[in-house]
């Protein structure tokens, strides 16, 4: 059973989140207090059954403001109800087994006067007397027998199961309904890791509970209660062995490792304690040796559980597993935080694993595409989700734009390893994002680098400046008419003068002129007739377009711009939309000029170097 997206009502700040993805990975992100750690806990509270605390239940908003001191009211109100709603696809087996279709939404729900229940929403009689009958006593099943025109004869399980029969046949509907345990086990499994305070005695503990767990459930296992607490025991053992090698293997620095797990069969793994010893001096608790220890450990720790994930991954009707980091690279050096990203990297390669990761690290942010990421931010005490989605540059900007507020990072951070490239105005930035994409087979963003339109304004000459002072990588994308046009601010002298070597850093395109020339006349002719048919039913040739490339009587983006206006209601609003268009239109790399190919192709080396 794999979560496709999970929704959250009532818990803590999110009052009404929709469909947060579980991905491969699912990237967390946004300012303080916003929500990152509670979407992880709804998570588990969903999955787990973690107890619902009433701190964890949404603010009531209608409060008088009288009642407020120091912001809170520690009388107010909380909601009712609160509940986590997933959205699960099931395999062929477990659609069989449990009686489900192939998607299933699934909900762990609370309200005050009731408690906590798992829920699956399903197919139910409409009259919900029919309903539940296992739990009615057999005078009642006969008399709902005989109000429906049944048989009133036999024993309990008889009079159920013509009733059952009955019911299937009668109108349904869909409404929420008590979960089975048999739905309750098949959900996914979920391990959870990392917290602002970092404790690899809790990892340990975390990781050897789960193997625990997958081991009770062992087959061999059954059959040998009397001997189960030790069978437990030796491999959990085993794996704290494995674990212990594997810790000393990644962290040289350590002499040597030892943790100790103490099994109990009712409450799992109640105990462990990791003795650390240095190259030098006596063993000492790991809780005791430093933070940035503690946490090389947890993520030597998280490596090993990467390693027997893959084992089970070899099965592919394993159970599902969900692995939830929380500021997994919070007081980890660089060269740490690279493992990290290599580690929730190769997770998301296993066939039966999802990752969801709550950061504030941009080398995580930036280390995924950017559309697996989540945006979370307050509005007022609730928080809002901004999620991008595939569409002009603009919004990817404004994307990337509220993360950098979201973290409250200077420019310099957020630029670190990226290249900006300054091209001339909004016709390149709204056309160049997309023949990127076609042409490398991921977003600009993706591969590092960020578009800015120059305008013909100097102002972005001196933030060019800037970058280069700051040792960021800077380019320019500009029409071959610029070194010559009057006033433009790209001629040599002019990207001299602000420090821009126009012999590394620019790239002029254009066969003489611009943009819009370096794509085929037959290219034209097929986007005009597909966005800009003429009101006379003539279809464009290639052989009208090429007349119009006369750069003695007009530019070329001028003579489409007019003709196609001229002869289509439909036509173009400006050049960014004739471009755009045209982009639009493309399916494949070779479509896209061999020159802007070669130019986009560069630009990621660059980026990338």
């Amino acid at each position: 059973m794999r979560l496709q997206d999970f929704s959250v009502h009532g818990f803590r700040s999110l009052a009404n989140v929709e469909r947060i993805p579980i991905g491969a990975p699912t990237v967390l992100t946004g300012e303080n207090g916003g929500g990152k750690s509670a979407t992880i806990d709804a998570l588990a509270f969903l999955l787990d059954g973690s107890v619902l605390a009433d701190a964890d239940r949404t603010y009531l908003d209608s409060e008088p403001e009288s009642a407020v001191v120091d912001g809170r009211d520690p009388t107010r109100p909380r909601s009712p109800e609160t509940w986590v709603e997933g959205t699960f696809v099931l395999t062929e087996a477990e659609q069989e087994s449990l009686g489900l279709p192939e998607v299933v939404k699934i909900r762990r729900y609370y309200h005050e006067a009731s408690g906590t229940r798992l829920e699956v929403m399903r197919d139910v009689p409409a009259d919900p007397l029919l309903r539940d009958l296992a739990s009615l006593n057999v005078t009642e099943l006969r008399k709902l027998a005989r109000d429906n025109g049944l048989e009133t004869a036999g024993v309990k399980a008889e009079l159920v199961g013509r009733l059952e029969a009955f019911a299937r046949e009668s109108p349904q509907t869909k409404e929420w309904v008590k979960a089975s345990t048999e739905i309750g086990r098949a959900l996914p499994r979920l391990i959870m890791f990392g917290g602002r305070t970092p404790s690899a005695d809790d990892e340990v503990r975390k990781v050897l509970n789960s193997r625990y767990q997958e081991h009770l459930m062992d087959p061999a296992l059954q059959g040998k209660i009397a001997d189960l607490e030790e069978d437990l025991r030796r491999r959990v053992t085993a794996d704290a062995t494995d674990l212990c090698r594997h810790v000393e293997e990644r962290c040289p620095d350590l002499l040597s490792v030892r943790i100790e797990p103490d099994v109990s069969f009712k409450s799992g793994l109640s105990k462990t304690e990791i003795m650390v010893s240095k190259l030098a001096g006596e063993p000492v608790a790991l809780a005791a040796s430093g933070t940035g220890r503690n946490r090389r450990v947890t993520l030597a720790v998280w490596e090993w559980t990467n390693l027997r994930l893959a084992e089970d991954g070899e099965d592919r009707d394993a159970r599902h597993t969900i692995v939830a980091y929380d500021e997994p690279d919070t007081y980890l050096d660089y060269k740490h935080q690279r493992r990290v990203m290599d580690l929730i990297r190769s997770q998301c390669q296993l066939p039966n694993v999802s990752v969801i990761v709550a950061t504030h690290s941009l080398n995580l942010i930036d280390g995924v595409d950017i559309s697996k990421i989540v945006h979370l931010k307050l509005d007022g005490e609730r928080t809002i989700v901004e999620r991008f989605i595939d569409g002009t540059h603009d919004d990817a900007s404004e994307h990337l734009a509220s993360i950098a507020s979201a973290l409250g990072v200077r420019n310099s951070v957020l630029l670190y390893e990226r290249l900006f490239v300054g091209v001339e105005g909004p016709t390149e930035q709204q056309a160049f994002p997309l023949l990127f994409r076609l042409c490398q087979g991921m977003h600009l963003q993706s591969a590092g680098i960020a578009l800015w339109a120059c305008n013909n304004n100097e102002g972005a000459l001196h933030f060019a400046r800037f970058l280069n002072d700051h040792g960021r990588k800077v380019a320019f994308v500009v029409d071959n008419d610029s070194r010559t046009r009057a006033r433009s601010i790209f001629s040599d002298t002019k990207l001299r003068q602000y420090g821009i070597n126009p012999e590394r850093q620019a790239r002029f395109i254009g066969q003489s002129n611009e943009l819009e020339e370096l794509f085929t006349d037959t290219q034209w002719a097929e986007a005009a007739n597909r966005y800009w048919p003429r009101n006379d039913g003539v279809k464009w040739s290639a052989e009208q377009i090429a007349a119009w490339r006369d750069p003695k009587i007009k530019k070329f983006s001028d003579a489409l711009l007019e003709n196609f206006k001229a002869e289509s209601d439909t036509g173009p609003a400006s050049k960014v939309d004739l471009m755009f268009k045209l982009a639009a239109g493309l399916t494949d790399a070779e479509q896209v000029p061999e020159a802007l190919r070669e130019l986009f192709a560069e630009l990621a080396e660059i980026a990338n170097s």
